[in-house]
């Protein structure tokens, strides 16, 4: 039974999105504050963290960091009334792995949320080289000029993607299909988004230039 952290200052979402997780046979702890968050983030184990983005005391946004910085990877989701690029950026360069905007469908946040587990279901693959950079799928890092240094679920997941498929041009769609879970809607913006992201960290290694852009066709990594 997977294990999940509910922050929210919400009590009436935070009832109804406890009560449809436990009724889908997940274990729920719920805390209302900022404080209570950074608390349970420190001393408990879970699965996953669904996070407000917006507490009382302290931001989603901080505690995200706070707790990336501090070595932390489970993975979070963020709620957040913010509904634009912009705070899916902030969200990501917070250290989250999803976002979804409220008010929203739970079911939705049920698809996200299996999304990002779903990597622990995957048959192991220790690692995965190209050119001169090696990408750990099952800790979700990227090895190269020297330097480990950690990816976010979705990046790695793109990242792994894109690897397996050397040579042949994805396109954004394609992505979304073999990434995103099917009752979403993303958009080639979010692709996009994520790629620059993506982007940042293969800079950081000394492989900015390792995904290619094709235009009309989408991404490519090129084969050895």
């Amino acid at each position: 039974m997977a294990k999940l952290l509910l922050v929210d200052d919400d009590e009436q979402i935070l009832i109804a999105v406890e009560a449809y997780f436990r009724a889908a046979n997940f274990s729920c702890e719920c805390v209302f504050t900022g404080k209570d968050a950074e608390r349970c983030m420190k001393e408990g184990v879970y699965d996953a963290i669904i996070l407000d983005w917006m507490l009382p005391d302290v931001s989603g946004y901080d505690l995200c960091l706070q707790y990336r910085q501090a070595g932390g990877q489970v993975p979070i989701l963020f709620l957040t009334g913010k509904d634009d690029l912009t705070a899916l950026e902030l969200a990501l360069e917070a250290g989250g792995d999803d976002y979804i905007a409220k008010p929203f469908n739970v079911r939705e946040l049920h698809a996200r949320l299996k999304a990002v587990l779903r990597r622990k279901d995957k048959p192991f693959i220790d690692k995965l080289t190209v050119r001169n950079i090696v990408l750990y799928p099952e800790s979700s890092s990227l090895e190269g000029n020297g330097q480990r240094i950690k990816l976010r679920n979705k990046e790695a997941a793109i990242l792994e993607l894109l690897i397996s498929k050397a040579g042949q041009p994805q396109s954004a769609q394609e992505m979304i299909a073999a990434i995103w879970p099917a009752d979403t809607e993303p958009t080639a913006a979010s692709v996009r988004v994520w790629i620059n992201f993506l982007r940042q960290k293969l800079e950081a290694v000394g492989a900015g230039n390792l995904i290619e852009t094709v235009p009309g066709h989408g991404y490519l990594i090129r084969a050895d």
